[in-house]
């Protein structure tokens, strides 16, 4: 009897633990739907689809479950050939609205209005970027291909110039949201950019920083530290060959 009891209070134990860790999220997409509509969620960082979004009254509606707070993209296709929005599945209510083939985030938690926030400002930033490699393509064909050193310098430095602000922008728009999930976004996306001694000193202090999208980031910044002079040799396992000898 007793151990019966115990087995049972046991699995309540396990369930309990399961349903803190789900998060459900709903997203409604509302506006110029367009065709074909955005009815597909995929994990942003992953090969699964979360959800297909159900239509109604001009209306897509998903319901998703997540282990924990997850970055996912609404699409138009399966294959994610036709990203619409990306949010942030954090288990409060989003509201997505498509007006002149933009799709904007116009309701949600902190985290998914911090996303809406940093991806206009990273686009704002950015957009020099167009204009450069209009001008670069314009020289390109005037020059057959062949365009002048000096030309190429200015353009060079353009590119650079741009890039700096770029990641400026993004460092600003990370230190500024250490309490929701907008950076997690970022770090993934712009890591590169960003530099490990950045990375590793946000991370220090960031809520999310276990967050599993975070996990190659983590791993990248491990691999680059292993590259730098007196960093201790890392331990491996080789297979080891035998040879035969025939006589």
């Amino acid at each position: 009897m007793k151990r019966n009891y115990l087995l049972t209070m046991i699995a309540a134990i396990c369930l309990a633990a399961c349903a803190e860790t789900q998060t459900k999220t709903e997203i409604k997409v509302i506006g110029d739907l367009g065709d074909p509509q955005p009815t597909f969620l995929h994990n942003m960082f992953g090969r699964e689809v979360y959800a297909e979004g159900q239509v109604a009254d001009g209306i897509v509606t998903y319901v998703v479950d997540t282990v924990e707070n997850a970055i996912a993209v609404i699409g138009r296709s399966a294959d994610r050939r036709q990203p619409v929005c990306t949010v942030i599945l954090d288990g409060k209510p989003i509201e997505v609205t498509i007006k002149d083939g933009e799709a904007t985030i116009t309701k949600g938690s902190t985290s998914n209005m911090a996303l809406t926030d940093a991806m206009e400002r990273v686009k704002i930033a950015s957009s020099p970027m167009e204009q450069l490699m209009k001008d670069y393509s314009e020289a390109h064909e005037k020059y057959n291909g062949e365009i002048p050193d000096s030309l190429m310098e200015g353009f060079d430095k353009r590119y650079d110039e741009i890039s700096e602000e770029i990641t400026a922008t993004q460092k600003q728009i990370i230190t500024e949201n250490k309490d929701n999930l907008a950076p997690v976004y970022l770090l993934r996306t712009a890591s590169d950019a960003l530099g490990v001694e950045f990375i590793e000193n946000f991370l220090k202090d960031y809520k999310y920083k276990d967050n599993k999208a975070l996990e190659p980031v983590l791993a990248s910044i491990s691999g680059e530290k292993n590259k730098l002079p007196g960093a201790p040799v890392v331990d491996f396992v080789g297979r080891t060959s035998t040879t035969r000898s025939v006589t």
